[in-house]
């Protein structure tokens, strides 16, 4: 895991106390998901700045696929991730709590 990874990583599994589990290095088809809570169908990426264009389509393509299965992909940046981690936490805890109708 990157160090943003590590360091998102850190807080969300805290809710494990709370009954949320959050798994990380998620197999889902032939990509790996940075983190998922299965229980909601929630993808979690976590995401440094890409200027590469192969890697930008290849980001389309997974979560195109990732979503083609049900799957709500949301992207989190290195820097959100580091430096606005309260923030970060509170967004993926109130999508895990207030699911779409």
């Amino acid at each position: 895991m990157t160090k943003p990874e590590v360091f998102l990583w850190t807080e969300l599994r805290k809710w494990r106390d709370q009954g949320i589990t959050i798994r990380r290095q998620v197999p889902i088809g032939p990509y790996i998901a940075d983190f998922a809570h299965l229980k909601s169908n929630l993808i979690i990426e976590v995401d440094g700045k890409s200027h590469d264009e192969a890697q930008i389509e290849y980001d389309h393509d997974r979560q195109n696929y990732i979503e083609s299965l049900g799957y709500t992909v949301i992207r989190i940046s290195n820097d959100d991730a580091l430096f606005k981690t309260y923030q970060v936490t509170q967004y993926i805890w109130n999508i895990i709590h207030d699911p779409k109708p």
